[in-house]
């Protein structure tokens, strides 16, 4: 019975890890899509778009690596799996906070062309 349930349990997370990591590169090819669509119009967002759509993609990732941990099998592989989940966490971070100077100097951008008008 023990045995039947590790098993089941383990399909489970290897169907989840594949449907997160399904689901992070679904994003990133809409995010693509879109970005490429709003540089096409000229509109000043498209950064933005990518970067949104880059940070959830990583998040379905991180949840991948997540759950990667629960079948890690030695130290060597949790080891490995940590790194990425830094790296991972690291890049989040970093286009989170690219996302935010962006939005900031378009908010300026906007404010000094209703002063002009």
């Amino acid at each position: 019975m023990l045995e039947m349930m590790e098993t089941i349990l383990k399909y489970l997370i290897d169907y989840g890890i594949v449907l997160f990591e399904m689901i992070g590169v679904i994003l990133l090819f809409i995010g693509a899509v879109k970005a490429c669509l709003s540089i096409a119009k000229e509109e000043l967002a498209a950064r933005i778009t990518l970067f949104s759509y880059m940070s959830s993609a990583l998040n379905f990732k991180l949840g991948a690596e997540i759950l990667k941990t629960v079948t890690a099998q030695n130290i060597k592989e949790i080891g490995f799996i940590a790194c990425v989940f830094l790296l991972r966490v690291a890049m989040t971070v970093l286009i989170n906070y690219e996302t935010k100077q962006l939005e900031l100097e378009e908010q300026r951008e906007t404010s000094k062309r209703e002063k002009a008008s």
